[in-house]
């Protein structure tokens, strides 16, 4: 069941506008060379809720429709498609985790959608670099 609102959906396509024309697309040709992937970018896209765009709501995700996911993606890809196809590959682990009846390990119910506020995917310890964002953000609990 989609219970993603206009109100609701709009001003996250916006937000994925400005972020793209604010901050990705200024630093494109840097993350384009680097060796790494900046993790502040996907911090970022923590921070203000883009790996919850296919999570449930009742987790705290916008579950949002295709055209609307497609229209994020768009945005973001627009300012850096290095940083969009890294982010883009945690929606479908999202969408696993959401509908997954076991609890992911270390929480008590089923993992938050919500932003991450709780500091740079690089101080988690011991996973990888690209799994970090995802591993705090799927560890959250509500």
């Amino acid at each position: 069941m989609r219970v993603a609102t206009v109100a609701a959906v709009e001003p996250i396509v916006e937000r994925a506008r400005a972020i793209a024309e604010d901050v990705l697309f200024p630093a494109a040709p840097d993350t384009d060379g680097a060796e790494l992937l900046p993790v502040s970018h996907l911090d970022l896209l923590a921070r203000e809720g883009f790996y919850g765009v296919s999570g449930p709501a009742d987790a705290g995700g916008l579950d949002l429709d295709p055209p609307t996911t497609c229209a994020v993606v768009e945005a973001l890809a627009s300012g850096c498609l290095t940083t969009a196809f890294v982010w883009l590959q945690h929606r479908n682990p999202v969408r696993a985790v959401a509908a997954s009846a076991t609890p992911v390990s270390g929480t008590s119910g089923s993992p938050r959608c919500a932003p991450a506020s709780d500091g740079p995917a690089s101080r988690s310890p011991g996973t990888a670099r690209g799994r970090r964002s995802f591993a705090r953000f799927a560890a959250a609990t509500a």
